[in-house]
């Protein structure tokens, strides 16, 4: 009896040296609310050839499916993704120009698509085959793999914005907590609300400025009088509900250069 392609997928994961598919997956949920906060420009859909690592995690809405042990593409592999059906087809699919090729095996639907932030890149659909991929291509091929010619869909973020995140983030190793809220009048949408957490500095981003929120430079006397309405102002920031940007995931967001090579590789080709 011939081995299963998961399997051999899986030994072959396992066998590897690959650092990509043993590295933690990104949370896609501090991204979104990022891009709520910071300026952004949407690239429109188009094929790309992507690295693998530069994926980040293979489905906001499959993330029940990693363990919380091995929170990686490796463990996923393992312990979540059941290959049934995957033919040796699979192998010559993952090797591929992808494009809009449909995955073969029974009951897979529609075709390979993913989205970006500054280029660490989700499925939008076909969750599964994309921990296939990655962990195949990574495992054979190094982790300067390619996925050939995936469908993709990006959100870039203005860069000045970014560069003066970077720069209040400084030698943080906490994160950035984040929170993004829509302003209501009634029904009518006024405006959003946004808080950025640092260490313990609170900042609100607006109309191209961090502007720091709390704490408010005041002396001594002024914090022994204010005391008890300080405490209540500080309570508020940090009751909000956020979003944690881990130390790693945002180094990976400012680190990540594929998309921006391959966007001033495409205006080069338009412009020749």
């Amino acid at each position: 009896m011939s081995t299963a392609i998961i399997e051999i997928i899986r030994d072959l994961a396992i066998a590897s040296q690959s650092h990509v598919i043993k590295r933690d997956m990104v949370d896609e949920e501090p991204l979104k609310v990022l891009s709520k906060i910071l300026p952004v420009v949407h690239i429109k859909d188009a094929v790309e050839n992507i690295p693998v690592g530069a994926f980040g995690n293979m489905s906001q809405t499959r993330i029940t499916g990693i363990p919380s042990h091995e929170p990686t593409w490796l463990g996923t592999l393992k312990e979540y993704i059941h290959g049934e059906g995957w033919t040796d087809e699979v192998i010559d699919y993952f090797k591929s120009e992808i494009k809009d090729q449909p995955f073969p095996a029974a009951g897979a639907r529609g075709v390979l698509q993913v989205h970006s932030y500054n280029g660490i890149c989700f499925a939008s659909n076909g969750s599964h085959r994309l921990v296939g991929l990655v962990c195949y291509l990574a495992a054979k091929y190094g982790d300067n793999a390619i996925a050939k010619t995936v469908n993709h869909r990006g959100t870039v973020f203005d860069s000045d914005a970014l560069a003066l995140l970077q720069r209040l983030y400084g030698h943080s190793t906490t994160g950035i907590k984040l929170m993004s809220r829509t302003e209501l009048k009634g029904n009518i949408e006024i405006g959003v609300s946004n808080l950025i957490n640092i260490d313990e500095r609170y900042y609100t981003y607006k109309d191209g400025k961090f502007l720091l929120l709390w704490p408010q430079p005041a002396t001594r006397l002024q914090k022994l009088l204010k005391r008890k309405e300080i405490r209540e102002h500080q309570a508020k920031f940090e009751k909000q509900k956020y979003a944690l940007l881990s130390h790693e995931d945002f180094k990976r967001l400012i680190e990540t250069t594929w998309l921006t090579t391959a966007r001033s590789n495409t205006e080069s080709a338009v412009n020749m």
